[in-house]
């Protein structure tokens, strides 16, 4: 049985009286209170910490819901961005005759997407100036006056597209170039966990493609280039400009012969994926062109 220790004020008196178990507590003198409100200590301690860790779970529901609420804003500005044509991952590919415009589009679509164009002439001089491995075997086969294998070009295109800026989409300038580089780059794409979402042809018909090529003139001082009809030069003296060779009407027959020969038929290739869209590269203003692009792109 636990003592019970009272104490009871005496009014008359004015006195305060100690009591054991109900019975005045004799020769007790000097009395020392504390009073405690309450629960005892213990009990308050305990009840103080289940406070603070029922608070520490509030928090953190609360901080699950905020990271919830976070979460779900960021996820709507991207789907908002998705819908504007922004961060959407785009594989593309660029097909289109030697001057059909590729090169022109592909710039407008990289400044609207912020994805990279990837050339392989562009790799292939990259690599050959930073002394890669495949770079020296390229340059070798170049300086004998051979042609690049496709092996080669094929392992710098894969290197190309594992690098960190090709991870949001990327546009494909000029490749592949034939049958065998498509199914190889399909094999590439599968490693990489990626594929070709869309092949973009810009169709333009023989003759003016040679009228746009012929056209070209290059500065000898500045080393801009000029067309003579479309761009023609405003501050330039006509006997500093001049044609290059590979711009003359005999040579681009020549290429244009080799691309319905070799080239095409990589578009029957990607037709059978039902990935082909077909634009008319013919428009007279680029702009026209780079919508009409869009316009598939976002669809």
């Amino acid at each position: 049985m636990k003592n019970k220790i009272t104490i009871e004020r005496r009014k008359k008196a004015g006195v305060l009286v100690p009591k054991l178990n109900g019975e005045i507590l004799e020769g007790v003198k000097n009395i020392n209170i504390s009073y405690s409100y309450g629960e005892p200590e213990e009990e308050k301690k305990e009840r103080e910490k289940g406070r603070k860790g029922e608070q520490g779970r509030e928090g953190e529901r609360k901080g699950g819901r905020r990271e919830g609420r976070i979460r779900r804003k960021k996820e709507g500005k991207r789907k908002k961005k998705r819908k504007k044509g922004k961060e959407k991952i785009m594989n593309i590919v660029l097909f289109g005759a030697p001057g059909a415009g590729k090169g022109t589009q592909a710039k407008q679509l990289v400044k609207k997407y912020g994805i990279p164009q990837i050339s392989t002439g562009d790799i292939l001089r990259a690599a050959i100036a930073n002394k890669t491995p495949l770079g020296l075997q390229a340059k070798e086969l170049m300086d004998q006056g051979k042609l690049v294998s496709d092996e080669i070009v094929d392992g710098l295109v894969e290197k190309r597209l594992a690098e960190k800026d090709c991870e949001e989409g990327f546009i494909l300038d000029g490749f592949p170039r034939t049958v065998a580089q498509a199914q190889e780059l399909d094999k590439i794409l599968d490693r990489l966990g990626k594929k070709i979402d869309k092949v973009i042809e810009l169709r333009v018909s023989d003759e003016e493609i040679i009228e746009r090529i012929t056209g070209r003139r290059v500065s000898k001082k500045t080393g801009k280039i000029y067309h003579i009809k479309y761009n023609p030069p405003v501050d330039e003296n006509p006997e500093d400009l001049y044609q290059r060779p590979d711009d003359n009407e005999e040579t681009v027959r020549n290429r244009l012969k080799v691309y319905k020969e070799q080239t095409a038929p990589v578009l029957d290739f990607y037709k059978a994926q039902n990935k082909v869209y077909s634009v008319g590269g013919h428009k007279e203003k680029m702009e026209e062109i780079t919508q009409a692009i869009v316009e598939i792109l976002e669809k």
